[in-house]
């Protein structure tokens, strides 16, 4: 059964050693404070956590009621919540309220409590059985989107308008208000096991990006948020914004998941008071220029580590050889300047700020994908400058800047690059690109700017850039060894005028898929999953053309109503003294002596006063209109004039403005002495006013709207309008609003046909053929699991983990066909040489060492670094996960031998030259039946939150707890 282990406080360690973990910063006196309470509970909570009722990885029945048949006939299981269907709450582990979350457990957890916020399964690694989660809380940032200014509406009001728009389905918070932030979490995949390491209980709350295994450990890249350093305002905010600090944390799997803080790029974590302070400044400084404070770029360099990293001067790369030594062995090998000052890392820039995007080793080169896009660069269809490509080629110390020359692969073409930023001079929606290896080539896939657009409909309702997107959605590059690039998923173009060689167009023939999210090589094909746009534009197709154009029915009505008087009053009489007409000078005998009718003001005559010529004009207008459109007029109504679709009315806002320009003298009366230009002028308006009752129609059947829209627009275009009616026109009349049509017509076009749900696709290249298969084209089912977030192959499984900012993430596995070969590295000590027979193995294979001493040395024993493989006459069997052993030698005459180097010191862990206690890492060491949040007891919790305010925050734990 999935059982959740009792954490005690000081379980997190820090390599900045912070040791106490508060809801405030409130100087030494409150930490100490903090301290006392947080040791008070850790004591209670543990004396009350009854005995462990079975043994450490005791396994649970899992039985998965929902599956899935791929078009290649795969099954996929769903695992999270295995007992609940598809759309439903998920988010792997359930909401346990104020904040906190619990393990699910199948026939034991009620279904239906699963944590919503938890959106995404953000990155992950895999240990054996176990996959290492971190989710990304509140996926869709409807937080963000609230706390937005939008005119005339309360953010009240704007949660309400996209409920509606959603029908319901969106996910605006926890039930009762608080917010959980991101967790890190462990799944055993064959089990469902679920274990939550690092959560809000800790103090610390991850939004960890990408990740990766080094020499038996875990390294997750992004930012957290803790409760030391940020009070509950600023927690708030950052949960809300995805705001955080920039570090790397390293999980020992081996070492009782001993949690580590190994690179903290502002120093913010820090033990040092001075430092911590210095961080905090540069965090915030951060957050005031509106940098997007997370990095995802993280990868192994033949054995070094490199990362990207963020400050205040920018973003940079930066590398270790041994991580777990901390900070102080990562060094910077490049910086803004290596990368010509182009990654674009505010959040007005494209990808929210993607900055350095990824890394990957491929063919002795590290290459390195920059966002590039900026506010100063967009164009005209609404997107910002593609992405870039730069190689790095070292030559020597790979953890040393200058052994690094960085050259432009894809990008500026004038400085050298190969090929054009996004590759194709034509397409200019994708801000990033996914890089994964396949074979003999470094396949590219395209990775849209879809935060933009979506805020821009959502927000403004503008569809240009949304449109723009879905016209171009994804394709699939690959390049060799030579850096040829060719196409492999994509519509002809000019520079590739056969399109895909796999014959699959852009978008795998699908244009609502906008990010190749995730990639990864899976018995021999490789798997390609995407973020399809199709559930977060349903909005769309309930847009009415008033939506559009940025006025209700009510206010085209006024709009048109403004107009008509205003023109009644630049119109000069054409009455003489007696009351006759005068001829015609257009030579119209029917609209131009309704002018001259009708229109009864000259500057020096009727009325001096401003208020009366509005009254007047408002009449005539009403007259006017009556005359000259008929078909408005009630079939019953005894007065035309009077009837309450043909008078005209204004404001109180009209009228005085109408007054005051009458007399500052801006309006005129009696301007326009063209009668044939005054009809030209009042028939604009007829038509327009006929297309109100259009206004509130569904945009998605506007076809017929867009077009007069279109011809009044260029009928107004030819009309020589008196300024001072322009800019009222202007705002019923200008191309970007007709842009704004036409670019909702295009979405609309390929929403209409979609299915909703990520699309998952296997690429294979076989006797240099390529084809794609489709596995599944609507997220498994499950309409809301709009993306595939992460892949985790395991020795029986294949995991994946979906994007749902719905309901939550959810976690389906498929087994294994084929064996997976897991590496085996053997070194010597530095007194003898050895080695094993093979170089990977599958779990159960037998492997064979053999060692050679140097002279003077005899082979004392095997030293097994990771891996948990028990070495019996120099052989093992083979686990399901990657094994390090070291043959250990001594001196013929049996005196111990000088060791160059422990890479196994497993019972301290050091960084900036303090030694921690790694015996107090009692993670997951009891069982609790009953638990609240990730395992602390129930009357421990309800201590510890009596004991937090008394100590003044609402967050009181210990230091070391919040910065494991």
């Amino acid at each position: 059964m999935a059982i959740s282990r009792h954490r005690r406080i000081g379980d997190i360690d820090n390599r900045s050693k912070r040791n106490i973990s508060g809801g405030d910063r409130s100087g030494r006196s409150g930490r100490r404070i903090a301290g006392v309470a947080a040791a008070v509970v850790a004591s209670i909570a543990m004396l009350i956590a009854p005995v462990a009722s079975a043994a450490e990885g005791t396994a649970s029945t899992l039985n998965p009621t929902t599956t899935y048949t791929a078009g290649n006939g795969m099954t996929f299981s769903k695992i999270s919540h295995a007992g609940s269907g598809v759309e439903t709450n998920d988010g792997i582990v359930d909401y346990a309220g104020n904040g906190l979350v619990k393990p699910y457990e199948q026939g034991v957890s009620a279904e239906g409590n699963g944590a919503r916020g938890q959106s995404y399964s953000y990155a992950s690694a895999v240990y054996g059985d176990w996959v290492y989660i971190n989710t990304m809380y509140g996926g869709l940032g409807i937080s963000t989107i609230l706390n937005y200014s939008v005119p005339g509406m309360s953010a009240e009001a704007m949660k309400a308008a996209m409920d509606t728009m959603y029908n319901g389905n969106l996910y605006f918070g926890e039930p009762d208000g608080v917010q959980s932030g991101g967790i890190l979490v462990k799944v055993n995949v064959k089990t469902g096991e679920t274990k939550v390491l690092m959560s809000r209980e800790t103090g610390v709350m991850p939004t960890f990006r990408d990740a990766l295994v080094l020499d038996g450990k875990i390294y997750f890249v992004g930012m957290v948020v803790d409760t030391m350093h940020l009070n509950q305002r600023e927690l708030a905010t950052a949960l809300s914004v995805q705001n955080g600090f920039p570090v790397i944390y390293q999980i020992d799997p081996e070492n009782n998941d001993k949690i580590t803080c190994v690179y903290d790029a502002l120093g913010i974590l820090s033990d040092d008071k001075t430092t911590s302070e210095q961080g905090k400044a540069r965090f915030d400084k951060l957050v005031a220029d509106n940098v997007f404070t997370s990095t995802r770029a993280i990868g192994d360099f033949n054995g070094t580590l490199i990362a990207g990293a963020l400050d205040n001067n920018g973003v940079f790369l930066t590398a270790s050889k041994d991580p777990s030594a901390g900070k102080d062995s990562f060094k910077t090998i490049a910086t803004m300047d290596d990368f010509g000052g182009e990654p674009a890392w505010h959040r007005t820039d494209v990808n929210g700020g993607g900055g350095i995007y990824q890394v990957i080793e491929f063919n002795g080169q590290l290459y390195v994908v920059v966002c590039t896009g900026t506010p100063a660069n967009q164009n005209t269809q609404g997107t910002k400058k593609a992405f870039a490509i730069w190689r790095g080629t070292v030559n020597g110390d790979p953890t040393e800047r200058s052994s690094w020359t960085w050259s432009r692969v894809v990008g500026d073409t004038t400085q050298g690059a190969k090929y054009t930023y996004g590759i194709d001079p034509s397409r200019i929606s994708a801000g990033a690109a996914t890089l994964v290896k396949y074979k003999n080539h470094l396949y590219i896939g395209d990775y849209n700017d879809v935060s933009s657009a979506l805020q821009g409909f959502v927000l403004q309702k503008n569809f240009v850039t949304q449109a723009t997107n879905l016209e171009q959605s994804i394709n699939l590059y690959r390049m060799d060894a030579n850096e040829n690039i060719e196409l492999v998923v994509g519509d002809p173009t000019d520079m590739f005028p056969e399109g895909g060689i796999s014959g699959k167009g852009t978008g795998y023939d699908t244009h609502m898929n906008q990010y190749t999210w995730q990639a990864t090589v899976y018995e021999d094909k490789l798997y390609i999953g995407t973020m399809d746009t199709t559930t977060l534009l349903e909005p769309i197709a309930q847009f009415t053309n008033g939506d559009l154009i940025h006025m209700t029915p009510e206010e085209w009505k006024s709009q048109i109503n403004y107009l008509r008087v205003f023109l009644e009053l630049l119109i000069k009489d054409a009455t003489n003294s007696d009351g006759s007409a005068s001829p015609d000078d257009s030579g119209n005998d029917s609209g131009a002596a309704g002018a001259a009718t009708f229109s009864a003001r000259t500057p020096d005559t009727v009325s001096a006063d401003a208020s009366d010529l509005v009254k007047q004009a408002v009449e005539q207008a009403s007259e006017r209109k009556a005359q000259t459109m008929p078909q408005t007029m009630s079939a019953d109504s005894g007065s035309n004039a009077n009837t309450s679709d043909a008078k005209v009315s204004l404001t109180d806002d009209q009228r005085v403005k109408l007054v005051a320009g009458i007399n500052d003298g801006t309006i005129v009366p009696g301007s326009i002495t063209d009668n044939a230009f005054a009809d030209r002028l009042n028939d604009l308006n007829n038509q327009l006013n006929t297309l109100d009752t259009l206004i509130g129609a569904k945009a998605s059947d506007g076809q017929s709207f867009r077009e007069a829209y279109d011809q009044l627009l260029d009928e107004y275009g030819k009309l020589a309008v008196p300024d001072n009616l322009k800019p009222l026109y202007d705002m019923l009349l200008k191309l970007t609003t007709k842009d704004n049509l036409e670019a909702y017509a295009r979405s609309y076009k390929y929403l209409k046909t979609s299915k909703r749900g990520f699309d998952l696709y296997t690429v294979t290249d076989s006797n240099g053929k390529v084809s794609v298969q489709t596995l599944t084209d609507n997220g498994f089912g499950d309409r809301y699991n709009h993306g595939l977030r992460i892949f985790a192959k395991t020795s029986d499984y294949l995991l994946i983990g979906t994007a749902n900012p719905f309901y939550g993430t959810q976690l389906w596995r498929t087994p294994n066909t084929q064996k997976v070969k897991y590496a085996v590295k053997v070194s010597g000590d530095g007194n003898g040489t050895a080695s094993a027979n093979v170089a990977t193995a599958a779990q159960g294979d037998q492997v064979t060492l053999t060692v050679t001493p140097n002279d003077g040395y005899r082979f004392k024993e095997w030293k097994v670094l990771y891996g948990g493989v028990t070495v019996k006459d120099n052989t093992f069997a083979m686990t399901n996960k990657d094994v390090s052993i070291q043959a250990v030698f001594e001196k013929d005459d049996g005196t111990a031998a000088s060791q160059p180097g422990d890479t196994n010191n497993a019972g301290t862990q050091t960084g900036t030259g303090k030694t921690i206690d790694t015996t107090k890492t009692t993670t997951n060491a009891k069982k609790t039946p009953k638990l609240s949040a990730t395992g602390t007891a129930i009357v421990g919790a309800a201590v510890f939150a009596a004991l937090a305010l008394v100590a003044g925050g609402a967050f009181v734990l210990n230091r070391r707890k919040a910065q494991r």
